[in-house]
């Protein structure tokens, strides 16, 4: 239940306002100035250094180093502030309603009683993770190159393909925390193995918030198997699949945090207690900065509890049945009602802030063209579960509209990940099935549950018992999951085993490199092996453990082949005979055409899933 204001919160609300007016000044007149000088820069570059030359990219890389480092500082401190707001509620709620602490042992334990078929599932989820757990993740390549240096023990060492990935885009793209968990990973193990157990314990966490989430919204708190319907629902389905079989993704994360801040959020709304205002805060910040359209999902559905005040419609938000509450003449009460909604809606003024300093400015200044702009708009697949979130909205509105349903947060998030959902067809174009499609998937499970939990109430009067409810809940996800994968290019296995079999490839392919170069090592021969400069492997990248007396890289655009390493560094090289071409990880490779070249192919990986023509090693013939 909400609590009732005392003397003391309303003293707190009045300088609470205070300061919310203080920060919206403060990133509204920055957020001016910065458009002021964006519109200069527009208008006078001539003025500044040529970004094509060396003075001019010194001083974008410079800019972009000094504001990154500036907006980290702040960053960091308003997370450990935070984080000490929100030790010190709950520490304070723990003495005053005299609850006993359970130990996170004994509830695992009581989970695993309780739960036996859900706990099975995620068992052997997490060993298929970890199992396909390899350092051939495309980004992982170059972004963890340098836990490779310095015997393993280079920790705590920043690691600069993360940075410039982040936090130095030129793109008009702004996600500075995106990756930086697999940075902080880094620091504490080698192992992407470990680093798939961490992304096992989030996924675990999104289907437990999920469950919990629903069973809330709904108020049946004990529907048969939901659970269970939970698990399966995320577990197999393809957005999932393409967002925690792949660390480098940063939905992975968005979905996690998405999850937490949706429990949390509900739980502010029915308590207001302080510790779940802290931390729904805290979530929002991070998601919104783990990816530039985040804020859709941690901003937009505060904007739209606010604006729920003004609509004629009962709703369960946050005015417990007062009704309309006029903000400018009853500020107080208006404050007091909303207080994190205005704290959340002033999170997108600090955002615009940032994006126009640490985005826009630089990426004017550089000319760049924007990411995604190729497929933007163009792409729109959806799949049968986002349908269901769309008519499960409209069915919703249309009951609210008759005045039989009020507004709760379900349908604040059903909203929210609609709009998110058009975003990513404006700015990407919109794949159903998408790694990009996983905070969606969330919310469209969330409303799955939620219609399990008001079938599984009259099921309860219809079936003789409560395991016959279970039992049909169970079937009827299985056949629904059975029903997604009627067509594998859409499904849960067939991006699996897309994924599964790219790793594949890559592994296999450079395994066979190494047994083909040291046999000839042993045999003593010479041994050149070229690749091409748009591979992801090069010298820094796995490649330099190969044996070989020269490493040469062909680029496409100059059409030349340059000695990276051993015999001749830093010379034109001309290919051989014998000569190695390899192609590990390209599909859309093209074997140099160079006069009196001919190849033959001695190594290709069977590809089953996808097709795709990687995973070749070449041999130069004789040349005429």
């Amino acid at each position: 239940m909400i609590q009732n204001p005392t003397v003391n919160d309303f003293k707190n609300h009045r300088d609470g306002s205070k300061s919310l007016f203080y920060a919206t000044a403060l990133t509204s007149f920055a957020s001016s100035v910065g458009l002021i000088l964006w519109q200069w820069l527009k208008n006078n570059r001539s003025f500044l250094p040529d970004p094509e030359e060396s003075v001019g990219n010194a001083l974008a890389g410079q800019y972009l180093g000094t504001a990154y480092d500036l907006f980290l500082i702040v960053l960091l401190s308003a997370i450990i502030y935070l984080g000490i707001k929100i030790a010190r509620e709950k520490h304070h709620e723990f003495s005053r309603e005299s609850r006993v602490k359970k130990f996170f042992g004994s509830r695992l334990v009581s989970f695993v009683k309780s739960n036996p078929v859900v706990t099975a599932i995620f068992t052997v989820y997490t060993v298929l993770l970890v199992q396909e757990a390899t350092w051939f993740h495309g980004e992982l390549i170059g972004w963890i190159q340098d836990v490779f240096r310095d015997n393993f023990l280079s920790n705590f060492s920043i690691r600069y393909d993360f940075v410039s990935e982040t936090l130095r885009r030129e793109d008009y793209r702004l996600f500075p925390l995106s990756h930086q968990d697999l940075h902080v990973y880094t620091w504490f193990t080698p192992y992407v193995k470990v680093m798939m157990l961490i992304s096992a314990v989030q996924l675990i966490t999104v289907v437990v918030c999920a469950k919990r989430l629903a069973e809330n919204i709904s108020g049946n708190k004990s529907a048969a198997s939901l659970l269970l319907i939970s698990a399966l629902l995320t577990l197999f389905c393809a957005s999932i699949a393409n967002a925690f079989f792949q660390l480098d993704y940063p939905e992975r994360m968005l979905t996690f945090l998405l999850s937490m801040y949706s429990l949390t959020y509900l739980h502010y709304l029915r308590h207001r207690d302080r510790s779940s205002f802290y931390i729904t805060f805290l979530l929002a910040l991070l998601g919104m900065y783990w990816k530039d359209t985040g804020f859709i999902l941690f901003i937009f559905p505060a904007a739209i509890v606010i604006g729920a005040n003004f609509l004629p419609f009962p709703n369960l938000l946050n005015t417990n049945g007062e009704g309309f509450v006029h903000p400018l003449k009853n500020w107080r009460r208006f404050y007091s009602l909303y207080k994190l909604e205005l704290w959340l809606c002033w999170l997108f003024s600090a955002f615009i802030m940032s994006y126009i300093y640490l985005s826009l400015i630089p990426s004017t200044y550089l000319d760049t063209e924007a990411y995604g702009s190729t497929s933007a708009g163009t792409v729109f697949s959806p799949i049968i579960r986002f349908w269901i979130l769309v008519s499960f909205t409209i069915v919703r509105l249309a009951l609210i509209l008759a005045r039989r349903k009020n507004i709760n947060l379900l349908d604040i998030l059903n909203i929210s990940a609609i709009t998110y959902a058009f975003a990513l067809y404006v700015l990407v174009g919109f794949k159903g099935y998408s790694y990009q499609y996983a905070p969606i998937e969330f919310i469209t499970i969330v409303n799955i549950l939620v219609l399990w939990c008001w079938a599984s109430k009259r099921l309860d009067k219809k079936l003789p018992s409560k395991h016959f409810v279970g039992i049909a809940g169970f079937a009827i996800t299985l056949l629904f999951i059975g029903y997604e994968h009627l067509d594998k290019r859409y499904s849960f296995y067939g991006h699996a085993s897309r994924v599964h079999e790219l790793h594949n490839s890559w592994e296999q392919t450079y395994d066979k490199i190494d047994q083909i170069t040291r046999e000839r090592k042993k045999n003593g021969d010479q041994v050149n092996i070229i690749y091409s400069s748009q591979s992801w492997f090069d010298k820094s990248r796995h490649l330099d453990r190969l044996r070989y007396d020269r490493l040469i890289e062909w680029n496409p655009g100059y059409g030349k082949f340059f000695i990276k390493d051993g015999i001749g560094p830093y010379t034109e090289y001309i290919p051989q005979t014998d000569d190695l071409y390899i192609n590990i990880d390209r599909t859309d490779s093209i074997l140099p055409t160079q006069p009196n070249i001919t190849y033959e192919l001695i190594y290709q990986f069977n590809h089953k899933h996808t097709g795709r023509p990687n995973g070749q090693i070449y041999k130069i013939k004789a040349l005429d």
